[in-house]
C-alpha cells in the first residue's frame, strides 16, 4: 500500500514538472524569440501614413505665391489657373513639390509608398506619385479635401507599405 501511494507521488510530481517545462517552453517561444519589430513597423507605418498628409497638404510653397499644396491641388482640380513664378501650373508644380518631399522624407528611409489625389467617383487621379508600389500589406489615410465651390471633393491618400 506504501509502494502504491509513493508512485502515485512521484507521477504527480512528474506531471507538476511536465506542466511546467511546457509553460516555460511557450513563455521562450512567445516572449523571446517573438520580436516586437513587427508591432512597431505597424505602428510606425500607421503613423507615417496619417501625419505625411497632414503636414505635406499644410506645407506652403514660397514660388506658387506662398499657396499650400492643399491650395495648389485644389486649382489643380478645379481650375488650373494657378502659375507659379517658375512657370509651372498647379498640377505641375504639386506633383514635383510632393514627389521630391516624399523622396526626401521616405524614400531615402526606404519605405515604399503611393501618394494619390483623385476627385471623388473620377478613376484617373490628378496626382500619383510611387516608389515602389505597395504589392501586400500596407496602411493607408485617405484626407478629403472640398474643393468649394465645386461639390467634389479631393481624396488625397498616402499608402505606406
Amino acid at each position: 500500500m506504501k509502494n502504491k501511494k509513493s508512485q502515485m507521488e512521484i507521477l504527480g510530481l512528474v506531471i507538476i514538472v511536465v506542466l511546467i517545462s511546457l509553460g516555460l517552453l511557450f513563455y521562450i517561444k512567445f516572449a523571446v524569440f517573438n520580436s516586437s519589430s513587427d508591432v512597431q513597423n505597424f505602428y510606425s507605418r500607421t503613423r507615417i501614413a496619417v501625419n505625411t498628409p497632414n503636414t505635406l497638404l499644410a506645407t506652403t510653397v514660397p514660388e506658387c505665391s506662398k499657396k499650400t499644396i492643399q491650395e495648389l491641388l485644389r486649382d489643380c482640380a478645379t481650375s488650373e489657373v494657378l502659375v507659379c513664378t517658375n512657370g509651372e501650373g498647379s498640377c505641375k508644380a504639386s506633383n514635383r513639390i510632393i514627389k521630391s518631399i516624399l523622396d526626401k522624407s521616405l524614400k531615402e528611409r526606404h519605405i515604399k509608398y503611393e501618394f494619390t489625389a483623385t476627385i471623388k467617383g473620377v478613376p484617373k487621379p490628378k496626382v500619383n506619385i510611387t516608389n515602389q508600389g505597395c504589392p501586400r500589406e500596407r496602411e493607408s489615410e485617405t484626407f478629403p479635401v472640398r474643393l468649394y465651390p465645386d461639390p467634389r471633393t479631393l481624396l488625397v491618400r498616402l499608402n505606406v507599405c
